[in-house]
């Protein structure tokens, strides 16, 4: 095996490595058992088929930086004596002392259900998890029919996705939800006990993660969206860019907030800046109401980014506490207010 392949099989497995301060010291690890290499960090985990005979838990950092600093087109041999195992390349020799592998977690399920296709998930949990807080009250995100749903508290976010998901639906962790993001395109999804996993081809292996006990508002979210709007317009794409200038500017303010405005033909975006005062962008364009709102110039701009039609039937009536961006597929409700 060249040094490169072990790479490509050990690096991503070590992604999945509790740190240092976890209080499981096993988790710290990499581990090499039945023609696998395990790395599980206690909420997420990765297994890539690896041929080999070893059988035991070496330390991941120490074992990463090795073969890190190894030349990609050499050879390398690992080989294993009682609890140590060797690794040879040119020059090199290092051996590292195993733990047995049975203290490892086997996430590799006996039975499982089936739940089909994972579809284009992952390009939509992508988005979701810029609405996501791990330190919020719903700190994941929810799979559930052909919807992905996200809330920080602030905003939520809903997304339409090609695949399919179990009854009841998934509630996968904030973390392991990126980790995911991260991996190659998975073949299919499956679901044991309280997991679900993904399993892919190249390389051959699964990406596991446990899922979230309790409930998540998917019901109140599906009613942020009822279609109800007849005031609808699109904001002109150039806000995007005028809203991150906005950002730049605004993020050590003390009042991040942007002021929005419409009267008489014109869109205005305000914001106040600590060192020159404010900064104004306005712009051009056709819609026959006046309104006024403050907003989160950046929770502004994703929403824009995700749709630039925009319902504005409760700004226009001033009874807005929130703002809905609207497509196809996606959709995504702000509050307002800085």
């Amino acid at each position: 095996m060249l040094v490169s392949e072990l790479r490509a099989i050990a690096d991503p497995v070590s992604e999945f490595v509790a740190g240092k301060t976890s209080s499981q010291d096993k988790f710290q690890n990499i581990c090499f058992k039945d023609n696998l290499l395990f790395g599980f960090d206690g909420e997420a985990g990765l297994t890539i088929r690896f041929q080999s005979t070893l059988n035991g838990c070496v330390n991941a950092d120490d074992f990463v930086s090795l073969i890190s600093k190894l030349p990609d087109s050499e050879d390398v041999l690992l080989t294993q004596s009682g609890s140590t195992i060797t690794v040879k390349c040119a020059s090199t020799v290092v051996e590292f002392q195993t733990t047995d592998s049975a203290s490892f977690p086997d996430f590799i399920p006996k039975q499982f259900m089936d739940v089909g296709s994972p579809g284009d998930l992952q390009k939509v949990l992508k988005g979701c998890l810029d609405v996501s807080d791990p330190k919020s009250r719903f700190p994941g995100v929810m799979v559930r029919g052909c919807y992905v749903y996200s809330t920080d508290g602030l905003r939520a976010y809903r997304a339409k996705f090609s695949g399919t998901t179990p009854q009841g639906g998934l509630y996968i962790p904030f973390r392991s939800a990126r980790s995911l993001v991260r991996r190659t395109l998975p073949t299919k999804l499956i679901v044991w006990n309280n997991m679900v996993g993904a399993l892919f081809s190249d390389p051959p292996g699964l990406w596991c993660s446990t899922t979230v006990a309790g409930r998540f508002p998917t019901d109140q979210i599906d009613a942020m969206f009822v279609d109800s709007s007849t005031t609808r317009t699109e904001f002109p794409v150039a806000c995007i860019e005028a809203l991150k200038r906005i950002e730049s500017l605004v993020s050590l303010s003390e009042n991040p907030g942007v002021a929005v405005t419409s009267t008489s033909g014109s869109l205005r975006f305000e914001a106040l800046i600590r060192s020159t005062g404010k900064i104004v962008e306005r712009f051009s364009w056709d819609f026959p109401h006046d309104f006024a709102f403050k907003a989160n110039p950046k929770h502004l701009r994703i929403g824009l980014t995700v749709s630039n039609v925009v319902d504005l039937s409760e700004v226009c009536a001033g009874t807005a506490n929130q703002l809905r961006f609207i497509s196809d597929d996606l959709q995504y409700v702000m509050g307002l207010g800085a």
